[in-house]
């Protein structure tokens, strides 16, 4: 080796060991960490305690700390990947246990929250706190018994412990015992006169009750335990806000920001303003955050959502895209603008957004909020299987789905399918108790079902509450149509009608009295004067197409459905109404054609699939129809009337028998007592010469549909087969009697001719 060559060697050797010892090491990370946290920089040290932990995975306070400080960066996510690991890492730590629990319980995840509890519960059996997570978790499981023994062990073990009374006062509260609740929270006063929590909960609990003025005594009562804190000046605050007294709130909320240098306090003063119609004020604040690193974003978004209240929509879109331009995948920014591209009416561009969120952050609250704008453009659409799908992801990705448990009310009442609409019109409630908009859904609910005295119950309360509302009177106004009062009814809609002019609800309730009295001529003034009013919604032309369908004009009704198709042509119900009209009309490629075109628009629909292969069916074109009935099957195996109809064409074409005989079980277990599928079913059986079977699902179509000469038919066949020659005869002439032409009468004459009936 040449002198040359060992010298470069060395050099090389040299240069390597330098380098390797000026890597950072863990220590170095972590101080430039802090330096960056102190210097306000939170991303930067956030990724510092991530590159150190990167050498040293297992140092379970580094986790910790780095998850505080994602929660003050606004991270929830990663705050609570890095907390479980932590507490991963300290299985015996039961304090880190029930940190990791109490953030778990806040993101929903409340087995996971209970595994933590009990893990605490095993290092410390003594621990009040973690009794305390322990019954949170079980109470938000709906296991409220088991939740009331947790907090009470937990008293047990510390007679002071507030947090166990408020969390007894919460679950006593949901199980809907007002006064054990109130008991509850006063002792979690008593038993600790200095918290501010256990003051504020009795404040909460009072408000909620609308004792006002007790509610503001303990809002007051909780800040003078210290004038600065945040949370009592945010509390009292909001209570005189919501409570109509707006300008009372301003010092509370400016008090809030005098005592905070967090961005949060600023912002919550800069929501009052906005909240009270201040939005220069608001601004002022606003637009010096903006060069903020930590706020800056929030604040842009702020400035661009009181702009789009303004109806400043294209600023807004301004503000947004200029701030996407620097940080395309800032998902709050890109939430807000599907938001405003949807009051734009930019569907197509909402619905583009939304998707790309879901796409790029899924399981993040911005993925929530891009699921409940699809939800709601597919409302829009009539396309109510899709915004349900939709809604029911904002319910898995939210702790507190308020609006997406009520759209989903909404849209099963819509569809006429009332115990979902009523169980998801509940948990709004158990949300927020007292959502009006909840406990309208319970009285149509109660409305639909015929329950009368709940909705006249429940209406009376909400006038109490609501005396103004249009929708409150619409409710009054349907259930005095219940009680057949066309009077009062026509009086309440028309009070509606007053307060609300657009209001579709009330005029169509107007035009049901109308029709109802006979007063066809008045219904047709009356909805002719609301399409004189400016340009009609398609809405108004809807109500107006039906109103023409029901006095018996078809053709104007016709008219006003295509002209609702042509104003807003992805909207499905108008190809519906129309469809339905052809059909009325025994126009039936016409009303193939909107079928049709309603699958274009929802491919994925079983109820209009469903009707083309019923329409091809009546058009005698059963290996269509077989085939169109494949198709929905596809899409849901468990559709029943597709099941139904599809082993009908197998069964009358003597083929196929085991996967209709399937089919037809499939369609019965969805409807067991419908005289059609029974009769198909029975009819399998009877092909298969199982009788018993085949008499029972026959017996069962006829009593329940007892004028379809077919099920009549068919079942004196299957006693004419089992030897039962008089029941077989009695069924046969009454089959014969109610329709001399049905289907396989020439078979039941001959049959009748056999054994001793009459021809």
């Amino acid at each position: 080796m040449s002198q040359m060559f060992r010298r470069t060697l060395v050099t090389l050797i040299l240069a390597s060991s330098v380098a390797a010892c000026s890597k950072p090491t863990f220590d170095d990370h972590v101080r430039q960490a802090e330096a960056y946290v102190a210097g306000d920089k939170l991303a930067e040290g956030a990724l510092e305690y991530r590159l150190a932990l990167q050498i040293d995975p297992r140092r379970a306070d580094v986790r910790l700390t780095l998850s505080d400080l994602y929660l003050k960066i606004g991270d929830r996510r990663n705050a609570l990947d890095q907390l479980v690991r932590a507490a991963d890492l300290q299985p015996d730590n039961a304090a880190t246990q029930i940190k990791a629990g109490e953030l778990l319980l806040a993101s929903g995840a409340f087995e996971d929250a209970r595994a933590r509890a009990q893990k605490a519960l095993e290092a410390d059996p003594k621990n009040a706190d973690a009794q305390v997570l322990l019954g949170n978790s079980l109470a938000n499981l709906r296991d409220f018994d088991a939740a009331l023994k947790e907090y009470q062990q937990a008293i047990a073990l510390n007679p002071d412990q507030d947090d166990a009374y408020v969390s007894l006062g919460v679950v006593q509260l949901a199980k809907g015992d007002r006064a054990r609740a109130e008991q509850a929270f006063r002792q979690a006063v008593a038993a600790a006169p200095d918290s501010i929590r256990a003051q504020l909960a009795l404040a909460g609990f009072l408000w909620s009750a609308d004792r006002r003025q007790d509610a503001e005594a303990a809002f007051k009562a909780a800040l003078a335990i210290d004038p600065k804190n945040s949370t009592a000046n945010r509390a009292l605050g909001t209570f005189y806000l919501a409570s109509g007294r707006g300008a009372e709130a301003e010092p509370y909320f400016q008090a809030l920001a005098d005592a905070s240098t967090t961005p949060d306090a600023k912002f919550a003063l800069a929501d009052y303003y906005v909240a009270v119609r201040r939005n220069d004020d608001a601004r002022k604040i606003l637009n010096e955050m903006t060069s903020e690193e930590r706020a800056g974003t929030a604040a842009t978004m702020r400035l661009a959502a009181i702009e789009t209240s303004e109806g400043l929509r294209a600023a807004a879109l301004d503000r947004l895209n200029t701030l996407l331009e620097a940080k395309p995948r800032e998902t709050q920014a890109r939430l807000l603008r599907a938001r405003i591209e949807l009051l734009d009416g930019r569907r197509d561009e909402a619905v583009a957004d939304a998707n790309a969120i879901v796409t790029d952050a899924p399981n993040t609250p911005a993925a929530a909020g891009a699921y409940a704008v699809i939800g709601g453009v597919e409302r829009l659409k009539d396309r109510k299987a899709e915004a349900i799908a939709a809604f029911e992801q904002v319910m898995k990705l939210q702790p507190r789905p308020l609006g997406a448990a009520v759209a989903l009310a909404n849209l099963y009442l819509s569809m006429g399918d009332t115990d979902p609409a009523a169980t998801y019109a509940r948990q709004a409630l158990a949300i927020a108790p007292g959502n009006p908009e909840a406990r309208v859904v319970l009285v149509r609910v109660a409305l639909m079902k015929g329950d009368v005295a709940t909705a006249r119950r429940d209406i009376a309360a909400l006038r109490r509450e609501y005396p103004n509302a249009p929708v409150v009177m619409n409710l009054l106004a349907a259930q005095q149509l219940a009680d057949r009062n066309l009077d009062a009814a026509a009086s309440s809609f028309e009070k509606s009608a007053t307060m609300a002019p657009n209001d579709l609800e009330a005029l169509a309730g107007l035009i049901q009295v109308d029709l109802a009295a006979g007063r066809r001529t008045e219904a047709i003034t009356r909805i002719e004067a609301a399409l004189e009013g400016g340009t009609p919604s398609v809405g108004l032309l809807m109500l107006a197409g039906r109103t023409y369908a029901t006095t018996g004009d078809m053709p104007r009704a016709e008219e006003l459905l295509k002209k609702a198709i042509e104003q807003e042509p992805a909207r499905l119900q108008a190809y519906g109404m129309l469809a339905q009209l052809y059909l009325a009309q025994r126009r039936v490629p016409e009303a193939q054609q909107q079928f049709e075109r309603l699958i274009e628009l929802d491919p994925k629909s079983v109820g209009y699939n469903t009707m083309l292969g019923m329409l091809l069916d009546y058009q005698k074109r059963p290996a269509d129809a077989a085939a169109q009935y494949e198709k929905v099957l596809a899409i849901d195996p468990s559709a029943p009337v597709a099941a139904n109809n599809l082993a009908w064409i197998y069964v009358s074409e003597h083929r196929n028998l085991d996967v209709a005989l399937q089919l037809a079980q499939t369609a019965q277990r969805s409807l067991p007592d419908e005289p059609n599928v029974n009769d198909t079913l029975g009819w399998i059986y009877y092909q298969r010469n199982l009788l018993p079977q085949a008499i029972r699902h026959l017996e069962l179509s006829v009593k329940n549909g007892p004028r379809a000469a077919g099920s009549h038919l068919h079942l004196g066949m299957a006693y004419a087969k089992a030897g039962e020659n008089a029941k077989a005869r009695a069924s046969l002439l009454r089959a014969l009697e109610i329709d001399p032409n049905v289907d396989g009468a020439a078979e039941a004459r001959e049959t009748l001719a056999r054994i001793g009936g009459r021809p």
